[in-house]
């Protein structure tokens, strides 16, 4: 009889070998695209969905194409660029979906029939489903970051411009200068920069710039940019046009923000307050009609 033992270690040694003879494979693709990235602009879509294996993951993990769109932008907001992100993320949540089951699984649970099943379908469901609102969360922060970002990035812009300082100029300036709360476009500007530097045009390395900070506002920006040194026009008039409309619409959402959160708080007091309330009101009379009620009915 042929003891199982043997088979099982030769099966996994062979599978690490394979799954590292392809992670060095991946590796080497990555860096072709990254030395051909230099050169040629890749649509946002084709930067995000990897090679090999992670298709692979990416076809047995993701639920749909709406998933898989919502999944990719969450994380290009977020800030996570690499070509195999997709794939780590619905391999993580996919983990931590497994994790939460098996806990429940083991845990002793004094529950059987139905609400045990209910209790593992929702130990598996919630951090499934919890994983994409968590890269939400992350993207939201990043974006809300880079909107306060961006007012002062224009106002910048125009005050080296003002001074007589080239484009380029401006960009390797606000780059090489290392300033508090001007985390994100910076690291974006120190990779525009390289771009320029390494010969790649400059609508092309704007275009990339926006994508990697994946913010309208900024999109906006690098796309009025573009224009204005396509047709040879000035670029400060535009730019404070800009800045205005930015500040009008940072005040109407700041107004649309106060105004959610005044009916977010109105139904948070009604919930809370109004129960307390009433039990302070109509207690006294609901008891006073209760010992009225027990003594007639002692008699």
């Amino acid at each position: 009889m042929i003891h199982p033992t043997p088979i099982l270690i030769a099966g996994m040694l062979g599978s690490v070998a394979l799954l590292t003879l392809a992670a060095l494979r991946h590796a080497e693709a990555a860096r072709l695209n990254r030395r051909l990235a230099t050169f040629a602009r890749k649509l946002p879509d084709q930067e995000e969905r990897g090679q090999g294996w992670t298709r692979l993951i990416e076809s047995v993990l993701v639920t749909g194409a709406k998933d898989r769109h919502e999944i990719l932008l969450a994380l290009r907001q977020a800030g996570f660029r690499d070509p195999r992100g997709f794939a780590l993320f619905a391999l993580a949540r996919l983990a931590a979906a497994l994790l939460a089951l098996t806990i429940v699984l083991l845990l002793p649970l004094p529950i059987a029939g139905r609400a045990r099943f209910f209790i593992v379908f929702a130990a598996f469901a919630i951090p499934f489903l919890a994983a994409k609102h968590v890269l939400r969360s992350f993207a939201g922060r990043r974006l809300r970051q880079i909107r306060r970002e961006l007012p002062f990035l224009i106002d910048m812009l125009i005050l080296m411009l003002e001074s007589g300082a080239s484009l380029d100029q401006c960009f390797r300036q606000f780059a090489q200068t290392k300033m508090a709360g001007m985390e994100q476009t910076r690291i974006a500007t120190i990779v525009l920069v390289d771009d320029i530097q390494k010969g790649m045009a400059h609508d092309a390395a704007l275009a990339r710039w926006s994508d990697r900070l994946a913010a309208d506002g900024v999109r906006d920006l690098a796309a009025l940019i573009a224009q204005a040194m396509m047709h040879g026009t000035e670029l400060v008039p535009s730019l404070r046009e800009f800045a205005r409309e930015i500040a009008e619409k940072r005040i109407a959402a700041t107004r649309e923000s106060i105004g959610r959160k005044s009916s977010q708080m109105t139904m948070v007091m009604v919930v809370c307050l109004l129960p307390a309330l009433m039990i302070i009101l109509a207690g006294p009379a609901v008891a006073t009609i209760q010992d009225v009620f027990v003594r007639r009915m002692g008699r």
